[in-house]
């Protein structure tokens, strides 16, 4: 028996193992000594080890497979279908149950006969609420606490991972990246990561700048975005019903004009959403946090806090959820390739802080999630004229707690317990149940477990091929076992038709591959039927980048669009996998529009030579200047952002002074220029090889600091 957590007081309610006593003890060892004083004889092994991936040094193969079977008590679904996938692996019987207010159900899962747990992934229970009502038109503070609840994960859970994959890999995190959504999607994402890293670089953090985080959040998202919608749609805006044609106001049945806030660090509901945030952040960052209340308010009282300015929004905001496709302009590539630079070069130059993401938990009320939840759901209630609610209300929707009844546990129990009598005394399948129960309309309903889906002949969209099960109609309990003893990776390709219906092995991966791991040996398996060597991947990919070149006109096309057009032609199979060849295609995209942007950089840096040696450009030239003079000129413009003509032109101008310098230096070496390096050296140079410092002399044997200043040469 295996249970990490530890006994709360509102588990006595209805966990009848545990006394007063035990609150704060370990729940497996209350339960075995309880269970033991009823029965003597039992014999328990008490483990206080979450079971998961991370613990198979604990729950290992021999553990496994020393088991009869398993019976679940769990309260999460990700465990859930960990147990399972072991189970299955294993092919060892679960006993799987769960409770829901009043309702209870039980799953019988046995080796080969029944389905099992993980086969049917259904959707959780209850109507989804629309995303255009849960970011613009709440009217129920439910509405609110979804929101709040979304707003933990999107500022200190999802791009804190991002930020933490990219400073730890961000070749892998930006692979990944191409593969999100549109353009729009993937700036967004990436403004996110860059705000985590920023603060993680800057070495002067502290928890005045968790504050100030927490006051941009609060005027973002409660004065800000409150505006933005105003603006979109004014008190008095009107539609048109599509149904009867009748004009009626926009503000009305479901849809609350709203209000916005500034944020006052005198008034008690915004210092609590600050305290909470600003905490948070803190967590995030390392710092230490503040959880004393008077302290946070005379913080709070001292701190510099810059207040964000409210400016009418460039776009409208949207009255429904769906959003409008975004064309990937080379704007938007370049801001998107502006932030990976500027992100690339903050992480070299700096040493950011590995930033801690906040997984969610519910129950530790230390360490402020519900706090911050509470604090942006009544603000958002504020908002939209809702009443606001208690922290506890808060607590229950947020972590979607429906309190456990004990006569619905009880029920459970027995149920689960007939089908482990009947799983000790080795039953047929038919005699098993798995059962649905509601007491609250006193529903009972019993029934014999599914048997395991079996695997059917279909067409594959991604390999564009017809996939065939070996052998048919397969379910996943079955497994192929080569049972040869120690094996060489040859040895192995060699036994394994033998022992599998003459299935030839084409590739071969690691299992259990981390992130990182993966990224490192990304399309190199342990073993492929195409020749792996660096020379035969060269040439595979030369013969696919080849049919690019030849098939595919713009590297603007998505990978979809070029498939549909290359898949046909012989050379699409140089590279085996579809991965293999989406991953080469991405490459394929960046090579080539890297070299054409290096053809426009030097068509671009001939066109100033030949202004040069015309004497358009001169000394005095101006980038204003320039820009007007060459705004014609193909060459010109094809350099696409002005940020690097600008960068290309002052570059060259500064190439042209030097030239211009160094010419002077050689060509007017004359008595003057003579007589005051006399004057200040007390003798004429020995040979004609003297520099100029920022204006000054210096011979070799000199140091440029001992030279004094000689600017007045160059005036007269």
């Amino acid at each position: 028996m295996t249970d990490m957590d530890r006994i709360e007081v509102s588990n006595l309610n209805r966990q009848f193992l545990f006394r007063r006593e035990n609150v704060g003890q370990q729940k497996s060892v209350c339960a075995s000594n309880a269970a033991k004083v009823m029965n003597p004889a039992i014999k328990i092994l008490c483990h206080e080890t979450k079971v998961c991936p991370e613990t198979e040094d604990v729950f290992d193969d021999d553990f496994w497979l020393s088991l009869t079977g398993t019976c679940n008590a769990l309260d999460n679904m990700q465990a859930r279908y960990y147990v399972d996938s072991r189970c299955v692996f294993y092919e060892r019987p679960l006993l799987e149950s769960g409770t829901l207010g009043t309702k209870c159900n039980s799953e019988i899962i046995l080796p080969h006969k029944t389905m099992s747990y993980g086969e049917r992934r259904e959707s959780t229970s209850g109507e989804a609420i629309p995303m255009c009502t849960l970011r613009n038109f709440p009217y129920l503070i439910d509405h609110c606490i979804e929101w709040g609840r979304a707003q933990f994960t999107d500022v200190f859970d999802s791009p804190v991972r991002d930020a933490v994959q990219f400073i730890e890999n961000h070749e892998a995190f930006l692979k990944n990246l191409s593969k999100e959504g549109n353009i729009d999607t993937q700036l967004e994402k990436l403004s996110a990561v860059k705000r985590v890293i920023e603060v993680a670089c800057n070495p002067k953090r502290s928890f005045e700048t968790c504050i100030q985080l927490a006051v941009d959040d609060f005027q973002k998202q409660h004065c800000m975005r409150i505006r933005d919608l105003q603006h979109s749609f004014p008190e008095d805006t009107t539609k048109k019903d599509p149904d009867t044609g009748v004009i009626e106001p926009f503000w009305s049945g479901t849809k609350r004009y709203p209000r916005y806030a500034v944020f006052d660090r005198t008034n008690p509901e915004h210092a609590a959403y600050v305290m909470a945030c600003a905490n948070l952040y803190a967590f995030m960052y390392k710092i230490p946090q503040v959880s004393d209340r008077k302290k946070f308010d005379d913080i709070l009282s001292h701190a510099e806090i810059k207040i964000q300015e409210w400016a009418p929004p460039k776009k409208n905001v949207s009255e429904d959820e769906k959003s409008t496709p975004v064309d990937e302009s080379d704007e938007l590539a370049a801001t998107k390739a502006a932030i990976i630079d500027e992100l690339t070069k903050m992480c070299a130059e700096n040493k950011p802080v590995v930033p801690v993401p906040a997984d969610f938990e519910k129950d530790d009320d230390s360490n402020f999630h519900i706090d911050f939840i509470t604090a942006c759901s009544n603000m958002r209630a504020w908002n939209y004229h809702i009443e606001p609610t208690s922290r506890h209300q808060v607590k229950m929707i947020a972590g979607r707690i429906i309190p456990a009844i004990a006569t619905t546990t009880a029920m459970i129990t027995g149920a689960v317990c007939m089908e482990m009598y009947k799983l000790v005394l080795d039953l047929p399948k038919s005699a098993f149940c798995s059962s649905n129960i509601n007491l609250a309309t006193m529903t009972f309903q019993f029934f014999e477990p599914e048997k395991p889906g079996e695997a059917q002949k279909e067409y594959d969209d991604i390999e564009m091929a017809e996939v065939t099960p070996v052998p048919p109609a397969f379910t996943c309990w079955d497994k192929v076992i080569v049972d040869q003893g120690p094996l060489t990776l040859r040895q192995f390709l060699d036994t394994f038709p033998k022992v599998h219906y003459g299935c030839k092995v084409l590739d071969l991966h690691k299992a259990g591959m981390s992130a990182t791991e993966a990224a490192a040996v990304a399309n190199k398996p342990l073993f492929t039927e195409y020749p792996f060597t660096e020379a035969a991947r060269k040439k595979a990919m030369a013969e696919f980048f080849q049919l690019l070149d030849d098939r595919v006109p713009s590297t603007d096309w998505t990978w979809e669009r070029a498939q549909n057009d290359i898949c046909l032609d012989s050379r699409y199979g140089a590279l085996s996998t579809t991965g293999e060849k989406k991953a080469a295609y991405g490459e394929w995209q960046e090579q080539r529009k890297r070299e054409e942007e290096e053809r426009c950089v030097a068509a671009f840096n001939q066109m100033m030579e030949e202004y040069g040696q015309q004497g358009k450009i001169t000394l005095c030239t101006t980038w204003l200047h320039f820009s007007l003079l060459a705004e014609e000129d193909e060459r010109f413009t094809n350099v696409r952002y002005e940020s690097q003509r600008s960068d290309l032109f002052s570059v060259f101008m500064r190439d042209m002074r030097d030239k211009c310098l160094k010419k002077f230096m050689e060509d007017n070496m004359d008595k003057q220029l003579l007589d005051v390096y006399t004057e200040i050296y007390g003798a004429p140079p020995a040979k004609r090889n003297f520099l100029c410092f920022e204006g000054s002399f210096a011979t070799a044997e000199d140091e440029p600091a001992k030279v004094p200043p000689i600017r007045y040469i160059f005036r007269h």
